[in-house]
C-alpha cells in the first residue's frame, strides 16, 4: 500500500472518528500539503455544535503507519525537531498516529497532546538529533471521552499560551520559595457516562504554581501524570472481630486502589465490585518505634487470620506457600520491638524513637540491655562503692547507667539506670575520715543537660539514705547549683529542671549550719525562686538585711545584690575579689542575674 493510501486511510479514520462526538466536529484535508499539520478539529460549546455555540479550534497532525502494532495501548513514533519547533509556535498540536493492519481492515488511532510545555521538555532533551521516539496513547473510543480530551487540550494550550519560551520552574526548584503560594491543576468533565472522577482518574492533567504577584498559574516544567485521589477514611479495620486501626488512607486510581493501614502496610487491589476482594499485601516498616509495634501487631494478627474487613468491606489474603514461616518471623520481630519499647518506657524516654537513626550496632545493645535491665529485679547493690556512672549511646540518644560489681549473682557486672538505683559512692578526701555519699553527687552539668533518662524522681530518697555525714550536703549543694546552671542552658527541659531544683533546695534547708551558712542555703533557694517568678516583699526583705547588716560576709552581698536587681553594687564588690574569685563568680549561677531586671 502506497503512501498516499496509508495517509488516507489514517485522516479518514480521525474524520470518522470525530465527527460522531457530540461538541466536535472536524475539517482535515487529505493529503495536506501544509508543513507541520493537516487541519483542525473544532470544539463547540454545546452538543449541538450551531453557530450560535462559541467554538475553538485545535491544530492536528495525522500520521499513518502500517509498520507498529495496532493491538498495544501505547506506540512509539518518530517525530521531526523542525515539526516540534513549529508545533511550539503554534502554541501545539493534537498529534494522531494511526495504525493500519496489511490488509486494511484494522485500523488503531494513537495520540498524543502535544502542549508548549510538553513540546519544550522534548526539545530540552535534544542535542543535535533530527529527530525523537515519542510515546502515543490510545485513542479512547468512548465519546465522551474524546470530547475530554479536546476540551483540556485547549485549556492546557490557552494556559501555557504566554510560557513558549518563559522562564519555567521545576517541582525542584519552586518548592521552598517564599513566592510560592500553592499548586493546582485544571480539568473539565463532559458528559455523564462517567462520574467526575472516573474521568479525572483517567485523564492526565498539567500540574501549576500559583506564584505571589502573578495573576496567572505558571506550567511546571515536568511531565503530566495519571492522577489518583487521596482521602483518609474514617473505618474501623479489624482482624478477628478486633478493632485495630479506627481510620485508613485510600488512593484511588483509574485501575487500582491503594489503601495504607497504619504506617506500614498497603494493601491494593483492582478496582471491584466484588464482596470478598483478594488484595496484595506490601509492608514497609516505618521507622517510628511506637508506630511500628502497632503495625507489626496487625500484622501478625493478619497473616495468622489470613482475611481482614475494612470499613465492612473483606479482604482476603492467601499465605498458604510460607505463612507460617511469616507468622513466626513477625511475632519474633513484633516481641523485639515491645520489649523495646517497654525499655524506653523504663529509661522515661518521652518522644517517639526514630529507628532509621540506628545502627546494627545500637539494636545489638538494645537486646542486651532489654535483658539487663528488663529481666533482672531492682533491688539493693552490693558493694556499690566500686561502681561508676558511664554513658552510652543508643541513636541520637545518650543514657546514664550505673554500673557495679555484682559476684554475688553469677555475673561479673551489674548495669542499672542511673536516675533509678539504690547507689552510693565512698569519699576519700585527704587527710580526714572517709565518708559515704549518695551517687548523684558525681553528676555534671552535661549529664543533667543530655540524659535522655534524666530524672530526680529519687534524688531526694537518696539524699537522705546516703548524707549521713554533714560534709555530703556539700556535694548536694553542688548538685543543686548545677542544676541551676542546666536551667539557664536548657530548651525543652527547663521547667523541670526547676522543679527539681526548687525541690532540693527545701531539703537543703537542713543543712547543718555548721557545714553552709544558713543565709548561702536560703539565697540559692531564692535563686531558684527568682528564675519561676518575682521575689516577694519579705522574700527582698530577707536580702536587704545582708546587704545592710553583714558586710564580713562579701559573697552572701554579692549574691543578694543581684537577687536584688542591683548589678553595678554586685559588680562593684566583684572587682575588689583576687582574679580567681571573680572568674568563679562570672562562672556560678547567680551571674545568670547580671544585669537583669524583673519584669
Amino acid at each position: 500500500m502506497n503512501a498516499k493510501a496509508i495517509e488516507t486511510l489514517a485522516v479518514d479514520a480521525v474524520k470518522e472518528s470525530i465527527i460522531i462526538c457530540d461538541y466536535l466536529d472536524q475539517y482535515i484535508a487529505e493529503n495536506d500539503k501544509e508543513p507541520s499539520w493537516d487541519g483542525h478539529i473544532y470544539v463547540y460549546s454545546s452538543p449541538r455544535k450551531t453557530k450560535k455555540d462559541d467554538v475553538q479550534r485545535i491544530p492536528v497532525q495525522v500520521k499513518g503507519t502500517q509498520q507498529l502494532d495496532l493491538h498495544s495501548n501505547t506506540i512509539k513514533y518518530r517525530v521531526y525537531t523542525d515539526d516540534l519547533k513549529a508545533y511550539l509556535r503554534d502554541g501545539g498540536v493534537l498529534f494522531f498516529v494511526v495504525c493500519i493492519s496489511k490488509d486494511a481492515k484494522e485500523k488503531e488511532i494513537f495520540y498524543l497532546p502535544l502542549t508548549p510545555v510538553k513540546i519544550r521538555m522534548t526539545l530540552g532533551k535534544l542535542t543535535a538529533q533530527k529527530s525523537t521516539l515519542l510515546s502515543f496513547s490510545k485513542f479512547p473510543t468512548d465519546n465522551d471521552w474524546k470530547a475530554r480530551i479536546c476540551f483540556n487540550f485547549l485549556e492546557e494550550c490557552k494556559k501555557q499560551a504566554s510560557f513558549t519560551d518563559a522562564h519555567l520552574y521545576t517541582p525542584e526548584t519552586i518548592i521552598g520559595k517564599k513566592e510560592l503560594e500553592g499548586f493546582e491543576l485544571s480539568f473539565i468533565h463532559v458528559g455523564d457516562r462517567q462520574t467526575f472522577e472516573e474521568a479525572l482518574l483517567n485523564s492526565t492533567p498539567h500540574l501549576y504554581a500559583r506564584i505571589k504577584g502573578s495573576s496567572i498559574p505558571h506550567p511546571l516544567l515536568v511531565e503530566p501524570h495519571k492522577v489518583f485521589v487521596s482521602n483518609k477514611v474514617n473505618g474501623s479495620v479489624v482482624v478477628n472481630n478486633e478493632e485495630y486501626y479506627s481510620c485508613y488512607e485510600k488512593y484511588k486510581s483509574a485501575t487500582e486502589t491503594t489503601i495504607l493501614i497504619g504506617k506500614s502496610v498497603r494493601i491494593t487491589y483492582a478496582n471491584s465490585t466484588e464482596e470478598n476482594i483478594i488484595g496484595s499485601v506490601t509492608t514497609k516498616l516505618t521507622p517510628m518505634l511506637s508506630e511500628r509495634v502497632k503495625d507489626l501487631r496487625f500484622i501478625v494478627a493478619m497473616v495468622e487470620n489470613k482475611i481482614v474487613t475494612i470499613d465492612g468491606h473483606t479482604f482476603l489474603f492467601d499465605y498458604s506457600k510460607n505463612g507460617e514461616e511469616l507468622e513466626q518471623k513477625g511475632k519474633d520481630t513484633l516481641e523485639f520491638f515491645e520489649r523495646m519499647e517497654a525499655l524506653m518506657k523504663r529509661l522515661r524516654v518521652d518522644h517517639d524513637i526514630d529507628l532509621s537513626k540506628f545502627t546494627e550496632e545500637d539494636f545489638a545493645l538494645i537486646n542486651s540491655l532489654t535483658s539487663l535491665l528488663l529481666d533482672t529485679e531492682k533491688g539493693n547493690t552490693e558493694e556499690i562503692s566500686k561502681g561508676c556512672k558511664t554513658h552510652q549511646k543508643i541513636g541520637d540518644m545518650d543514657f546514664l547507667f550505673w554500673v557495679d560489681s555484682d559476684w554475688t549473682k553469677g555475673r561479673k557486672f551489674r548495669i542499672s539506670d542511673f536516675f533509678d538505683c539504690d547507689a552510693r559512692i565512698t569519699i576519700l578526701p585527704s587527710g580526714e575520715p572517709e565518708y559515704t555519699m549518695s551517687h548523684y553527687a558525681l553528676l555534671t552539668l552535661d549529664d543533667i543537660l543530655y540524659s535522655t533518662n534524666f530524672s530526680f524522681d529519687h534524688v531526694i530518697e537518696s539524699f537522705e539514705k546516703y548524707c549521713v555525714d554533714t560534709r555530703a550536703y556539700i556535694l548536694a549543694n553542688n548538685v543543686l547549683l548545677l542544676l541551676l546552671k542546666a536551667v539557664d542552658k536548657a530548651d525543652k527541659r527547663r521547667e523541670e529542671y526547676l522543679r527539681c531544683a526548687l525541690i532540693l533546695a527545701e531539703w537543703l534547708r537542713k543543712t547543718p549550719e555548721e557545714t553552709i551558712s544558713p543565709r548561702t542555703v536560703e539565697i540559692n533557694r531564692l535563686q531558684v525562686i527568682k528564675r519561676m517568678r518575682k521575689l516577694q516583699e519579705t522574700e527582698n526583705q530577707f536580702l536587704w538585711d545582708i546587704v545592710e547588716n553583714h558586710p564580713e560576709d562579701v559573697c552572701s552581698q554579692i549574691l543578694s545584690y543581684f537577687l536584688l536587681d542591683l548589678s553595678p553594687m554586685a559588680e562593684r564588690l566583684i572587682s575588689q575579689l583576687n582574679e580567681e574569685s571573680q572568674q568563679l563568680v562570672k562562672e556560678s549561677p547567680i551571674y545568670y542575674f547580671a544585669g537583669k531586671r524583673d519584669e
